[in-house]
């Protein structure tokens, strides 16, 4: 199993973020997504690093 702690607050805060971008489509700021990628692409990084040890094993 995926470690617990770490997928529950990626996953949390990527489907709030997806959420926002779905739902909020024509009013999103495009300056809010850019600074999202940019400061919180790594949590997506270390999800997927989570998934390819937890598959290793």
């Amino acid at each position: 199993m995926v470690a617990r702690p770490v997928a529950d607050r990626l996953l949390l805060k990527m489907a709030s973020f997806r959420n926002l971008f779905v739902h909020a489509y024509g009013t999103i700021d495009d300056a809010l997504v850019l600074g999202v990628v940019q400061r919180r692409l790594g949590d997506l990084e270390q999800f997927a690093a989570a998934i390819l040890r937890y598959l290793d094993r």
